[in-house]
């Protein structure tokens, strides 16, 4: 009784204060949760022949790899024993033995052999193949205990797994999961392939939202030039590169696209001229300059993160137009480096957080609808990663499953859109198959 006199209390104390808050946990995270329950006790079935196939493949290759890298730098050095896997080692090979330039240091003042390192060094020495070895090995290791031996430590005896979902376990907004970590497999087609229907006759089906954080930063923004775009149906990196380079749309290369879309991805993030320059292959004076076409070409996209930097060193916290909070009381830190992180929190967390809500209340819907048309029944919720939800249902509702679908994800959220920022248009694109990473897209009418 206790628990239940508390819960009032701190209920009527939430309308009080917080009352934006208060409305987002009842029409938004509750309804949430329960579906999120439901994806945990539905689960997802894994193939288990081929995950023991990947496993076997996988544990191979790592052997091959790291006998073939240790006796090579144990005939380099002279060394009695070589371990792979130790940093140390392969840090005197590397920058003692090989007389290679330093590039990082680790926080305790040794030369880095990190990722981004041996990434760097496999440019500068193309000839030194033990470079391209070790950069193979990591990765193999990484698909075996990232993925592969994760999913068998999660499987149930029906051969299912049935992840966690943590609705507050990231900072943005966004859910997470955790045994095993869904968003983590989610990159990698080989290992989605794992991912079968628990139903003879059925099909996976995932519908992901099409680039709707740059959506939500177009309308949030009042950008004319990127909203333009996107009510037009044009390609956003297309017209973009067009607009920075001053050329026309069909003029615009491969390359030149790629470096506009790096720019449009890493806006929100607090992308800078030197983290620009190392995704694109550039210098740091020519990224600068990207940057900057880019902010004169889209000025409403410039003003709209100033204004959002101004709000939180005002009031120190940011609400999105949902009404979710963060507090960012760094923001009056008297560490710079501090502050300018914290700055690039509040901008990235009012697009992930708003983008994120968006997907939640394209599921719910979609959940209201399926009931709705009598389909439930035909479909089970299975899980969801980053903007996207994954279904299993029966292959003889696949054209009424993508009504509804369009109904929930096109319809509706752009009425969200509007209703919440004056202007906007959500697409999504609908993949299904015989499994999660096997899969052909839906054309939708």
């Amino acid at each position: 009784k206790y628990t239940f006199r508390l819960a009032e209390k701190l209920t009527n104390m939430l309308i009080d204060k917080y009352p934006h808050a208060y409305k987002f946990y009842t029409l938004i995270q509750e309804p949430l949760m329960k579906l999120l329950i439901e994806m945990r006790i539905n689960g997802s079935m894994i193939n288990t022949e081929y995950l023991q196939e990947l496993n076997t493949k996988y544990d191979n290759i790592k052997t091959t790899l790291r006998e073939s890298i240790e006796q090579q730098i144990k005939q380099d050095t002279g060394w009695e024993s070589a371990n792979v896997q130790s940093t140390q080692q392969l840090s005197k090979y590397f920058f003692d033995t090989l007389g290679y330039d330093v590039i990082l240091f680790t926080d305790k003042g040794a030369p880095s052999v990190n990722a981004e390192v041996l990434a760097t060094l496999a440019k500068q020495h193309k000839d030194n193949k033990i470079i391209q070895k070790i950069i193979e090995y990591n990765k193999v290791t990484k698909m075996l205990n990232l993925y592969v031996k994760q999913l068998q430590t999660n499987l149930d005896s029906t051969a299912k797994v049935h992840t966690h979902f943590n609705v507050v376990g990231t900072v943005t907004g966004r859910l997470s999961s955790s045994k095993p970590n869904l968003f983590n497999i989610a990159r990698n087609e080989e290992v989605k392939k794992l991912f079968i229907p628990s139903i003879d006759g059925w099909f996976i089906g995932e519908n992901d939202l099409s680039q709707i954080e740059l959506r939500v930063l177009a309308f949030i923004s009042q950008d004319k030039a990127m909203m333009d775009a996107y009510l037009h149906n044009a390609d956003l990196h297309k017209a973009t590169a067009s607009k920075i380079n001053g050329i026309p749309i069909e003029q615009v290369t491969k390359e030149q696209r790629t470096a506009a879309k790096a720019v449009n991805f890493g806006i929100s993030y607090g992308l800078t001229a030197q983290g620009l320059a190392r995704d694109i292959g550039t210098t740091q004076r020519k990224a600068q300059q990207i940057i900057d076409a880019y902010f004169q070409q889209f000025p409403g996209v410039y003003e709209f993160i100033q204004k959002t930097i101004r709000q939180a060193h005002v009031s120190g916290y940011i609400v999105t137009p949902f009404g979710k909070y963060r507090r960012l009381p760094n923001i009056w830190s008297n560490d710079n480096g501090l502050i300018r992180r914290t700055e690039r929190q509040a901008v990235n967390f009012l697009i992930q957080s708003t983008a994120a809500t968006l997907n939640f209340l394209g599921m719910l819907k979609l959940k209201e609808l399926i009931n709705k048309y009598s389909l439930s029944t035909y479909v089970n919720f299975i899980n969801t990663v980053y903007d996207s939800v994954v279904l299993e249902f029966d292959s003889s509702i696949v054209n009424d499953l993508a009504i509804v679908l369009k109904k929930a994800y096109w319809d509706y959220l752009t009425q969200v859109m509007i209703r919440l920022l004056g202007a906007g248009i959500v697409k999504s694109e609908f993949k299904y198959g015989k499994s999660w990473g096997a899969t052909k897209v839906y054309e939708f009418k």
